[in-house]
């Protein structure tokens, strides 16, 4: 499992691109070595500046739920609320807006 990704550039204000949420998240391990998922990104969605990016943990794909990403959220933010979302028994489908 991939532990490190290249994270894209500094935004400055513009959207990051579908695939470069897929690139930064996909395969990252977050949470602690008790409550952690080994992320699979299964899919982004992108509407005007905002974008929806699925996910799933590799160990249990019932444990699933939706990021909603602003032109604003950064890629810590989104690795951040994963890390928090794995201490949690989170609805499958949660939405969470960033």
């Amino acid at each position: 499992m991939k532990n490190s990704h290249p994270r894209p550039p500094t935004r400055h204000g513009r959207p990051v691109a579908p695939e470069q949420w897929f690139e930064a998240l996909d395969q990252r391990r977050v949470g602690t070595s008790t409550h952690r998922w080994d992320i699979l990104v299964t899919g982004v969605h992108a509407s005007g500046p905002d974008c929806w990016i699925q996910v799933a943990s590799a160990d249990d794909l019932t444990r699933q739920l939706v990021l909603h990403v602003s032109p604003k959220t950064t890629i810590d933010d989104a690795l951040e609320a994963l890390t928090a979302a794995a201490q949690q028994d989170l609805p499958p489908g949660s939405v969470l807006d960033l």
